[in-house]
């Protein structure tokens, strides 16, 4: 009993330390936000903000949840979080975005596992979006070849079902053959006009 209260005693006086560096009192006042706090949240949501890359890709995408093809603009931030502006005739039609903890298709969130079981099927992991997204190595590169033309194939059979995996520089495709959910990202090429 009196190591505890030691203890708590211990951990009262750093946190009252650490509160009195801080300035603690102007948290509770009618003070306004100093520009140094003020410009310290707005560089933390910068650095959090999705970061543009060059040009457009095209995404196609079949699953039971969601059929999408069309072009797309494809961001990332610090956090490896992704952002991919959906669009239908030229027009934006909404989001998909993939975050640490969860996926969000059209509004439609949902926490990472059982969005991506959801979506993939009983062959699945929290982190498939990512890995497909960012060209990695899916299931831990089960399966992995290279192809003469320097293709990277993963093919395998998983839980019964077999998945097929190519990335390229041009972009990457996976399709479960089994079920047919099939996500491809390309490079988007502008089409060239004719005179």
């Amino acid at each position: 009993m009196r190591k505890l209260v030691i203890f708590i005693a211990f951990a009262l006086a750093f946190m009252l330390a650490g509160c009195a560096q801080l300035g603690i009192a102007d948290l509770f006042s009618d003070k306004p936000v100093s520009q140094e706090a003020r410009s310290e949240y707005n560089k933390q949501k910068q650095e959090n903000a999705p970061k543009k890359e060059a040009g457009k890709r095209l995404l196609y995408i079949n699953a039971k949840t969601f059929r999408y093809y069309d072009y797309v603009t494809f961001s990332t931030n610090k956090k490896q979080e992704i952002f991919i502006e959906l669009f239908a005739a030229g027009k934006t039609i909404g989001t998909l975005d993939v975050t640490k903890r969860k996926i969000c298709i059209l509004k439609d969130c949902a926490r990472k596992w059982p969005a991506a079981k959801n979506f993939f099927g009983k062959v699945s992991y929290g982190d498939l979006f990512d890995d497909i997204f960012f060209a990695r190595d899916i299931f831990g590169g089960i399966g992995k070849v290279i192809e003469p033309g320097g293709a990277l194939v993963q093919r395998f059979q998983k839980n019964g079902e077999i998945i097929y995996y190519r990335r390229t520089d041009s972009g990457v495709l996976f399709k479960n053959m089994s079920n047919g959910v099939t996500i491809s990202l390309d490079k988007y090429q502008e089409p060239k006009v004719v005179e």
